[in-house]
This record gives structure tokens, C-alpha cells and sequence, in this order.
């Protein structure tokens, strides 16, 4: 059909995908798991995510529907539940307040947790020349505070889709969205719990400004190599724009931030791109990794030096653990973890399944087998200190590089094209600075 897509995620640890044509980047050519996709020690269901060009992304959800057909296919629902405003809201009208008195207070509250209603007047400055204690507020706002958690109505998720084997009707009540799509009534963790799988279809206005700036080229007869992705990583304009942190307008890598970093970095290759676009992320420069893997490149004296065995293992990060995948390779090749068994490491440590508890488990697992591997045992509590200060701000490096992969090829049309790539990117109003720019 014709519409640029883009695989990303955890998936482009997959040579299947890749070879399929879901993901852009080769996993084996850039020393990826396969195990951070599928893992046969895991319990939840792989997950691919696809980016679509927003303004076909609708032809695609037709798409589904009419191949599969409305009873097969929904979209998967959120819950959206009480906040502070609407909370107070929905008690307030109870209690008989007018629209009018009902927004008088409202507007001066924050978006926050409807939990923390009580405590509002003493959290923030534009509350406290309301007097909450005054009725009828000093029963409406506990009464509201409870409502903390309730479902308020169904949403749509961003881009979750299922399409079932069978009749939907047999996993979920539906219902029916404003466009006329069925819904699920269940959100996504429910519906993995039924056995259904999700599938995430996203817009990504970077592909739409890619997209037109093709189009634009072909009317007058220009087809550049933009889709060939070793021929941009090598072409002398690209990397000095790169390099020169002249990326503003180019998907993911046009921040201020992005743009000075790019700068200290001198980047000017594929992976140095994919670990710029890692460390950047708030986890990662909050804990000073930013900061350690920038010196380290800039040859400058590391404020934390590593041990020999983790240069010797991570030398494309100069020992600094970046990337999920990181943890898999030192687990795995110090410690002796299986893959399957690394992984749920990684999970352990990372994201909204992070558990403690679980690190705890595999502490002594980790310690024994790097002793059993020579590792002396002093060696190994270190790299184990730093593998637990790593949780919570890791990243996966499949997800950067299958960006980075977009990134590089709109760098080109950018550095040979400005004017049609610019236009292109005004047109669709995406990226960094939407509508501000």
C-alpha cells in the first residue's frame, strides 16, 4: 500500500522480523538478543510495536477491520480514572454546587492524584487562598478523595489493537468508539490475561515528513537513496551535519539537549548515534552515566572507573552499561546466567515490572557464577553494585537503534535536500516543537 512503517522496540532483536521487513536495523550485525524479545523462561507474550505514517495510520486500522472483520478486530480500551478535578467535580454536583461555584474552585487545581485532595492547600502556592474548610468543601473534598483509582470512563489506548481467532464477543464485552470502531472493554493487561495478543499500529509524524519529502522530490524526477540505509551512513553530508549537531527538524535527534550533545560527542557513526540517544534519556543522565560515557569517548580521565572485565565485554560503550541488552551480556557471559534466565534479570530492574525482591533472588545466583567463572569475589560485588544502581534507568538499545535508523535517513534528506525536508517538517508539525516552531 505503500505506507512508510517503522518496527521498533524490543522486537528488532528479532532476525525474523527484520528479514520480514517489520524492523530496519539488523540485530547480528549490532550484537543484539534475542532474548530481549522472546524468551522462552517469560510468561507474558512478545510485544511488536509498528510506527505507521500518521495521516495513513486510520488506512491502516481500515485496513484490519475489513480483513478481518469488525468481529475479530477492536481496539484495546484504558481506564481512565478520578483525578483531583474531576473528582471534586462529580462529589461537587452531588452536593448541588452550580457549574459556575463548582469551576471557581476546580480551576485553581492542580492535575494531580485525586489521593492527595486533602493535602492540596499545603502542595500548592495557586490553593491556599481557597478555604477548603469552609462547607459545603470539608465534605466534599474527603468524599472525592476516595474516589482515587475509580474508573471514570473507557479511553482508547494509543495504538493497541487485538484481532482473535475467533468471535471477540467470546474474550471481551465491546463497546463502540466515536469513529464507529468496536473497543474493548477490557484494557491491556486484561486482555493479555484472556490470551489475547496486542499489537501496537502508532503514528510517528517523522515518516509523514519523510514520506512527502520523497514525494516532493519525485514530482521533479529526483529519487535520492534515503531508503538505503548503508549508503546515508556513509555519506559525507549526512555525517557532518550529524557530527555538527545541525539536526534540528530530524526525528528524535533535534533537541537542544540532543543538538549539544551530538556536538560534544563528534558523532558520526550508526551506534554512536543509537548510545547518543540512549544516555540522553532522563534515567540515564539523572544517574551521571550521561556524563561518564561523554568523558570517556572525549578520552578524558573517568570519574568511575570500570573493572577490566567490563571494558573487555561492553568496549562499544567503553564500559558503561547503556542498554538493556548490557545487562544480558554481562549476566550472561561473567555470571553463566542462561539468556532466558539474564532477561528476567533485565526485567527485574527495569520499567513498571521492576522487583526487588527478584534482584535479591539473583544476587547470590550472579556472585556464585562468576566465581565459578574465576571471577574473584570482590570483581564480582563490584560489577553486581553497579548492575543494581543500572535498575530503573536502563534502556533498550533495539528501540534506539531502530529510531536512530529514521533519524539518520531524514539527516539526509535534510542535508541534501533543506528546503523540501524543512517544508515537510512544517507541514506536519511533528517531532520536538509541534505547533511552538
Amino acid at each position: 500500500m505503500g505506507i512508510p512503517c517503522l518496527g521498533r522496540g524490543s522486537a528488532a532483536n528479532s532476525i525474523v522480523s527484520y528479514l520480514l521487513g517489520l524492523t530496519p536495523v539488523d540485530p547480528i550485525a549490532l550484537n543484539m538478543y534475542f532474548e530481549r524479545f522472546l524468551n522462552p523462561a517469560r510468561q507474558s507474550p512478545p510485544d511488536i510495536d509498528i510506527d505507521f505514517s500518521s495521516q495513513r495510520r486510520d488506512d491502516i486500522l481500515n485496513y484490519v477491520y475489513e480483513r478481518w472483520g469488525a468481529d475479530r478486530a477492536a481496539m484495546i480500551s484504558t481506564h481512565v480514572t478520578f483525578r483531583a478535578r474531576g473528582a471534586f467535580r462529580e462529589v461537587a454536583k452531588v452536593f448541588g454546587l452550580s457549574d459556575k461555584e463548582i469551576t471557581t474552585i476546580a480551576r485553581h487545581m492542580p492535575h494531580a492524584s485525586a489521593a492527595g485532595l486533602g493535602s492540596l492547600k499545603e502542595r500548592f502556592p495557586e490553593m491556599r487562598g481557597i478555604d477548603l474548610n469552609a462547607e459545603p468543601y470539608r465534605h466534599i473534598i474527603p468524599l472525592a478523595s476516595r474516589l482515587h483509582g475509580c474508573p471514570r470512563h473507557l479511553g482508547i489506548h494509543c495504538g493497541g489493537i487485538v484481532i482473535a481467532p475467533n468471535k471477540l464477543t467470546e474474550f471481551t464485552a465491546l463497546a463502540r468508539s466515536a469513529k464507529g470502531l468496536s473497543v474493548t472493554q477490557y484494557e491491556m493487561f486484561s486482555v493479555e490475561d484472556v490470551g489475547l495478543i496486542k499489537i501496537d499500529l502508532l503514528g510517528n509524524c517523522g515518516l509523514d515528513a519523510y514520506e512527502e519529502t520523497i514525494k516532493t522530490l519525485a514530482r521533479r524526477g529526483i529519487r535520492p537513496p534515503a531508503h538505503d540505509l548503508e549508503t546515508v551512513l556513509t555519506d559525507p553530508a549526512t555525517v557532518d551535519l550529524v557530527r555538527s549537531g545541525r539536526t534540528m527538524g530530524c526525528f528524535y535527534i533535534e533537541s537542544p539537549g540532543m543538538r549539544q550533545l551530538l556536538k560534544r560527542l563528534k558523532t558520526q557513526t550508526f551506534l554512536e548515534l543509537t548510545a547518543a540517544s540512549s544516555v540522553i534519556r532522563p534515567g540515564v543522565a539523572e544517574s551521571g552515566m550521561m556524563q561518564e560515557y561523554i568523558r570517556r569517548v572525549r578520552g578524558e580521565a573517568p570519574r568511575q572507573p570500570s573493572h577490566p572485565l567490563m571494558l573487555k565485554l561492553l568496549p562499544e560503550t567503553r564500559g558503561v552499561m547503556i542498554y538493556q541488552e548490557d545487562v544480558i551480556r554481562v549476566a550472561h557471559e561473567l555470571a553463566g546466567l542462561s539468556l532466558a534466565e539474564a532477561d528476567l534479570l533485565r526485567r527485574a530492574m527495569s520499567g513498571k515490572l521492576r522487583s526487588m525482591n527478584r534482584m535479591n533472588d539473583v544476587r547470590e545466583q550472579f556472585i556464585a557464577g562468576c566465581e565459578a567463572n574465576g571471577v574473584d569475589t570482590a570483581s564480582a560485588l563490584t560489577i553486581w553494585r553497579q548492575i543494581a544502581s543500572f535498575s530503573g534507568y536502563s534502556f533498550c538499545k533495539a528501540h534506539s537503534a531502530a529510531f536512530a535508523s529514521l533519524s539518520w535517513k531524514v539527516a539526509y534528506l535534510k542535508a541534501h535536500y533543506p528546503a523540501e525536508y524543512m517544508a515537510a517538517v512544517l507541514s506536519h508539525s511533528g517531532g520536538f516543537y509541534g505547533q511552538r516552531a
